[in-house]
C-alpha cells in the first residue's frame, strides 16, 4: 500500500545542495521541508528561510497559517507553544493563554520575495540551515531573469557558509521552467512519477530532483477530481498538467496539403507548424520535430536573436507575406496540436514571447 503522504527521508538521504520536489497537488511536499526547519531548529538552533515569488505571498493573510499543522509543543517537548508571524519572519516561542502574553520568543523563520529580493538583504541574519521556495513552478509568467533574482536571495541568506540546504518545491502544472533550463536538467520532461534523481555538477555541487510517487489511490479527496483524466493528472496523480489543444479531425495529406513548413525551437524542443490548405481553409498544424531540418532557407522562430530574417523571435517580427500569414493564423487561432505535449511547447513559447515584447 503507498504511503499517504509524501515520505522525504529518501531525498535528505542524497544530502545534495540543491533539492527539487515536485509532484501532485497537496501531497506533503511542502509540509515536509517546513518539519526538517523545525527540526533543525529544535536541534541545532539553525535558522531557515521561505522564499515565495511575489510578495503578496508573504503578506500575513496569506501566509500565517504555514506552520499550523504542527503540534510545536509535542515536538519542543515543551519548550514551546506557537509560531506565530510578523514582519516577515516566523518566531517561535512560549505563549500564556491565561495571561494572554508571550513569556518567551524568537526569530526562526525568515520570509522573502523574488519580485522585491533587495529587501530580503540586511545585517547577518545567522546560520539558515534550509530554505525553501515554495511554489516555484507555475502556469503564469515567471519573472525577468528570475534564476538570477533566486540566487540572489540566496545569497542574502546564505552568506559565505557552506552547509545550507535549499529545496524548491512545486506542482506539477508546467514542465517548462527557467529553473530546469539554469540546471541543465533538460531531460526533466521524461521522468515519471516515483523518479529520483541525483546530479553532480564540476564543482561538486549537487541537485536532487524527486518527482514524488503519486498518493492518489490513497488520498480520500482523489474520488472529487475523477473526470477529465487529463486536466485532474496533475490533481489525482502528480502528472504534468497538460490542458487539451485542439486536434484536427480530419486527414491530411503531407504531400498535397501542405504549402510550407516553418519552426520554433524552444526550451530544448522543436515543432514543426504546417501551414495547410484544404480546399478554402487555411491553419497551421504543429507536430513534433524529431529530426534535424534540412532547409536551410527554413522560417525558425526561438529565443535567439538573429540577423537573418528568415529567423525570428516573435510572430509579428517577420515581414514576409509567409510570416504574416503565419501571424494572422496563430491571431486567429486558426491552430491544430498533434498531441497535447506539442500545444503546450507552442503554448509556452508563446508565453516566453508575451513577454519579451513587453519588455519584462
Amino acid at each position: 500500500m503507498k504511503n499517504k503522504y509524501y515520505n522525504i527521508q529518501p531525498l535528505l538521504d542524497l544530502n545534495a545542495e540543491y533539492n527539487i520536489i515536485m509532484g501532485e497537488r497537496s501531497n506533503g511536499k511542502t509540509y515536509s521541508v517546513l518539519k526538517v526547519m523545525i527540526e533543525n531548529y529544535l536541534k541545532n538552533g539553525t535558522y531557515g528561510a521561505y522564499i515565495r515569488r511575489y510578495a503578496d505571498e508573504v503578506l500575513p493573510a496569506n501566509i500565517k497559517a504555514l506552520f499550523q499543522p504542527f503540534d510545536i509543543e509535542k515536538m519542543s517537548k515543551g519548550k514551546y507553544n506557537r509560531i506565530q508571524y510578523r514582519g516577515r519572519l516566523f518566531e517561535i516561542g512560549k505563549y500564556d493563554p491565561e495571561k494572554d502574553k508571550w513569556i518567551t520568543r524568537e526569530p526562526f523563520c525568515f520570509c522573502a520575495s523574488l519580485n522585491t529580493w533587495e529587501s530580503a538583504k540586511g545585517p547577518d541574519r545567522g546560520t539558515v540551515d534550509v530554505i525553501l521556495f515554495d511554489e516555484f513552478l507555475t502556469r503564469r509568467f515567471y519573472l525577468t531573469n528570475e534564476f538570477l533574482s533566486f540566487q540572489n536571495v540566496l545569497s542574502s541568506f546564505i552568506r559565505d557558509r557552506e552547509n545550507a540546504k535549499i529545496f524548491l518545491v512545486g506542482n506539477t502544472v508546467s514542465f517548462y521552467s527557467p529553473y530546469f533550463e539554469e540546471f541543465g536538467l533538460e531531460n526533466i520532461k521524461e521522468m515519471e512519477p516515483g523518479s529520483l534523481s541525483c546530479f553532480t555538477f564540476q564543482n561538486g555541487t549537487k541537485i536532487a530532483v524527486d518527482y514524488c510517487e503519486s498518493v492518489g489511490e490513497t488520498k480520500g479527496s482523489a474520488k472529487f477530481f475523477n473526470f477529465n483524466p487529463t486536466k485532474a493528472n496533475m490533481i489525482t496523480t502528480g502528472k504534468w498538467e497538460i490542458p487539451d489543444y485542439p486536434h484536427y479531425a480530419g486527414t491530411i495529406d503531407f504531400v498535397r496539403d501542405v504549402l510550407f513548413r516553418f519552426y520554433i525551437k524552444f526550451d530544448n524542443d522543436v515543432i514543426c507548424g504546417c501551414i495547410i490548405q484544404k480546399r478554402e481553409r487555411v491553419f497551421i498544424y504543429f507536430h513534433s520535430q524529431t529530426k534535424e531540418i534540412e532547409d536551410e532557407n527554413a522560417f525558425i522562430f526561438s529565443t535567439e536573436l538573429n540577423d537573418d530574417p528568415r529567423k525570428c523571435v516573435t510572430f509579428a517580427q517577420g515581414e514576409t507575406d509567409a510570416h504574416k500569414l503565419i501571424n494572422r493564423l496563430i491571431r486567429t487561432q486558426r491552430v491544430f496540436f498533434s498531441t497535447n505535449k506539442v500545444g503546450e511547447i507552442f503554448n509556452n513559447y508563446k508565453k516566453w514571447q508575451q513577454k519579451y515584447s513587453l519588455g519584462t
